[in-house]
């Protein structure tokens, strides 16, 4: 054969490889002429859904101005038809990367003077140096083993590093090396991706296979973008692509490596954006979505999924129920708050504050003329006019409260009274005095403020009894009752006969026979007889109607009332009487009450054949029982847990 004659089988033979590399290049793509894949579902801003799609020519070149009639959408099998298609270069939204490199023995062959580990090193440099900012980025090696080099991070320049200290050597773990950075992005919220770089079959040591790397990738979410040259299994690569929403692409050597890069990076800068607005409710269910798109007359069509995410606000401070007498802060928190436009706070129905970025927070007014109880609402609106609002109830009050708990207006005082008071303050108290027009009869520095008043010597008449009290913040209080001094017929040592009913004039009322008694000349000593006498019927019925005097024997079989906190805690009252009665105001009640929260007269235990139950005296302050206010009667079960004002009782029945 002449020169001639060589030169055109040289040029056959180069033509036929050419071809075959081209063949063997474009094999990848015969199963479809078009990649068309859900890359992403963004429903923070629901009802809101922006779905992102991946569209592109079997060359990887993304196709753009497509028409909105060649889309449809369908959510939960319903379809929409009220939607928005634009073409997007989207290059703000991070992403996360998992970069999978083979590092097996394969890859120390050398081309173009460098090995392929080399070539594929220095191809992942130059796409590091064209993310973004925010992106992350982790690094897998693999081969006869599996291993993490870098998690994932923002800081590329480590990135760089860890990829300069793979070695090749060993075989070709690739399905576990791609399950194992499926698993790496499964839960980070930006968008995932997984490119792996391979030149080489998987060698049989893998746990996993094709299928389940396929399948994970499905359930997590993740596109897998394969970039193999070489001796690599091209049916596997596609389908692991096709089925996660990659990209597969097959390069004949490792030195053309750096498209393949470009190539994955171009795919999710540019995509086609769907927009449309769900009529699904928010309630934080998976729908099923679903969008055909028909291209030169063949249909193509990706399934996913997103939540119905429910719009929320929740008041995170002050807690329910909470006292404050200065203003006080208010924190909101919404979910989520990606979609918050503003957040708005009521104060029973007034706005006081408008909030439009984090921290939700605002200082709530309190007027001093006009305390009580009061709603504490939070509105939060989002971009899409959806709102969410959240109310607790909380109490102003002033920020010391006094109370005369042995007397009260208008009472009448005899010989020796005890006068007490009862404080409630919100910050510790620094003083505590009592007095008796304006004079101080007594100070204190802590509890219990009472004090005895000897009127041996005090004028008969009006009087007037202060408290006042003073708190480390400066803050202050006084409370006043005017009282009647009688002392016509007490001598000193007589015991203390308080308070009696007072006529018009503020004397006390007698008895209209009581002067004739005493100037009748009936012997003293028949007096005192009668008296005791009388005095004994009325301690037996005192001692029936008020418990046994208050403090039951643990007696097998009977109901008792418990005091765990309170006046007397660790104290067992007896049940044994037909009506017991429970309050603040401790002459007129049975079993005495702790607290300014519990009233004067609040709740009355009585006895039934059915058994026990406790009646509500005040609606506005109800018995609780078990945490739940009774707003009229309540049957009483043995473990009960009774709360009233600040004493708490456990009704028990003892075993026989």
């Amino acid at each position: 054969m002449g020169p001639r004659g060589r030169l055109r089988k040289r040029g056959l033979i180069g033509l036929l490889l050419c071809l075959s590399l081209v063949l063997g290049w474009s094999s990848v793509f015969a199963q479809s002429s078009l990649r068309f894949a859900i890359e992403w579902i963004d429903a923070s801003l629901y009802p809101t859904v922006q779905v992102y799609l991946g569209v592109s020519d079997i060359l990887g070149f993304p196709l753009s101005g497509l028409d909105k009639e060649k889309f449809t959408l369908e959510v939960a099998g319903q379809e929409i038809t009220d939607f928005e298609v634009s073409p997007l270069h989207n290059t703000e939204q991070p992403l996360a990367f998992v970069l999978v490199i083979d590092t097996s023995g394969s890859m120390e062959a050398v081309s173009y003077t460098k090995t392929a580990l080399e070539q594929g090193v220095e191809a992942a440099k130059v796409f590091l140096g064209k993310l973004s900012p925010e992106d992350q980025v982790a690094l897998i090696a693999f081969s006869d083993e599996v291993e993490v080099i870098q998690e994932l991070t923002a800081d590329k320049s480590a990135v760089e590093t860890a990829l300069d200290s793979l070695a090749p050597g060993g075989g070709t773990k690739l399905y576990d090396a791609v399950y194992q950075a499926i698993e790496v992005l499964e839960y980070v919220p930006e968008r995932k991706v997984v490119i792996f770089l391979t030149d080489g079959k998987e060698s049989g040591s893998s746990e996993h296979d094709v299928d389940s790397v396929t399948q994970k990738a499905v359930e997590s979410g993740v596109p897998v973008y394969p970039i193999g040259f070489g001796d690599v299994n091209s049916d596997n690569l596609m389908a692991i692509a096709e089925a996660s929403g990659g990209y597969a692409q097959i390069k004949p050597d490792a030195a053309v490596l750096e498209t393949g890069f470009t190539t994955v990076l171009n795919l999710l800068h540019n995509q086609t954006l769907l927009r449309f607005t769900s009529e699904l409710p928010a309630d934080n269910t998976e729908q099923e979505f679903k969008v055909t798109f028909v291209h030169q007359g063949e249909t193509f069509s990706s399934t996913s999924s997103f939540t119905t995410q429910p719009y929320t606000i929740s008041i995170m401070s002050p807690a329910e129920r909470e006292h404050f007498s200065d203003p006080i802060l208010v924190e909101a928190s919404v979910t989520p708050d990606l979609r918050t436009a503003s957040v708005e706070f009521f104060l029973d129905g007034v706005s006081f504050a408008v909030v439009t970025s984090p921290p939700y927070q605002a200082q709530v007014p309190v007027d001093d003329t006009n305390y009580g109880d009061k709603a504490l609402k939070a509105v939060a609106t989002d971009v899409n006019g959806v709102t969410a609002e959240s109310q607790i109830l909380v109490t102003t009050r002033p920020p010391i409260i006094i109370e005369f708990v042995s007397h009260g207006e208008g009472d009448v005082l005899r010989g020796a009274p005890i006068i007490q008071v009862e404080v409630d303050a919100l910050y510790d108290l620094e003083g505590v005095s009592i007095l008796v027009d304006s004079k101080e009869l007594k100070s204190f520095t802590e509890p219990p403020f009472e004090v005895e008043w000897p009127l041996y010597n005090v004028e008969t008449g009006k009087h007037v009894l202060a408290a006042t009290a003073e708190d480390g913040e400066g803050n202050s209080a006084r409370e006043e009752i005017q009282v009647n001094v009688n002392q016509s017929d007490v001598q000193p040592g007589d015991e203390q006969e308080t308070p009696i009913a007072a006529g018009p004039s503020g004397d006390p009322i007698i008895d209209g026979g009581g002067d004739l008694l005493l100037d009748s000349g009936i012997n003293v000593w028949i007096i005192v007889a009668a008296v005791a006498v009388l005095a004994a019927v009325l301690i037996s019925v005192g001692i029936r109607r008020r418990k046994g005097g208050g403090k039951g024997k643990d007696l097998p079989g009977q109901p008792i009332l418990l005091e765990v906190a309170g006046r007397s805690p660790g104290t067992k009252w007896s049940l044994m009487t037909e009506d017991i009665r429970l309050g603040r105001q401790a002459s007129d009640n049975d079993i005495p009450l702790e607290g300014m929260s519990a009233s004067r007269q609040m709740a009355v235990i009585r006895s039934t054949e059915q058994g026990h139950i406790i009646y509500s005296l005040v609606p506005d302050n109800p018995v609780i029982v078990n945490g739940t206010p009774v707003a009229q009667q309540h049957a009483l079960q043995p473990g009960d847990v009774i709360t009233l004002g600040d004493s708490e009782f456990h009704y028990q029945v003892k075993d026989a």
